[in-house]
């Protein structure tokens, strides 16, 4: 009868790598669902942009908040939401009610492009937000919306600014910068 002959240390090299690659994979970050899609129905625009990068104590990762942006054509209007979960309960319905999204913020894109639809070319706006990235410093994570009006060759970049007054939201959206794209002007404002 064969004897078999124990032998620890390979068993023990295999359960070690084991044990290493386990803990590999477990510090791989899983990839994270983000907004960023955007979608266009006639002379509408819709598209999601993160607004602020916060790191949660209690799941160690960093958490971003997105905004909802719609465009308007026609109105000449840049609309904006930080959809937020609020739970409201009341005497009525104790289980509460889920609000996610709050007052749309405006903006008159037809005054800050300096156009009027009545009396000139209709304008045509594009639109998309942009990522800073962490070389930004403070702004890492923000990600400013970029609107285009192709007729008049001009570039705008907004945030959307959100201050909490007690519980009630209040949100902007501010005109960070406006550049024209001419050429004649490429020279001028450095």
């Amino acid at each position: 009868m064969p004897r078999l002959i124990s032998r620890p240390v390979p068993v023990l090299c295999v359960l070690g790598l084991g044990y290493l690659a386990g803990w590999l994979t477990g510090q791989i970050s899983s990839p994270q669902l983000k907004a960023g899609g955007g979608d266009r129905w006639g002379d509408s625009i819709l598209t999601a942009g993160s607004v602020s990068t916060q790191f949660h104590e209690g799941l160690k990762v960093q958490v971003t908040q997105d905004a909802l942006y719609f465009l308007d054509y026609r109105g000449g209007r840049l609309l904006a939401t930080v959809p937020n979960s609020i739970v409201t309960a009341t005497a009525i319905k104790p289980t509460g009610t889920t609000k996610m999204l709050g007052e749309f913020a405006e903006r008159d894109l037809a005054a800050d492009f300096k156009i009027d639809p009545a009396v000139g070319p209709t304008p045509h706006f594009l639109m998309t937000p942009m990522s800073l990235g962490m070389a930004s410093g403070l702004l890492a994570g923000v990600s400013p919306l970029c609107v285009v009006e192709t007729t008049t060759n001009q570039v705008a970049l907004y945030q959307v600014e959100q201050t909490n007054v007690g519980a009630a939201s209040k949100m902007r959206i501010d005109l960070k910068e406006l550049k024209s794209m001419s050429k004649s002007d490429a020279g001028q404002g450095r």
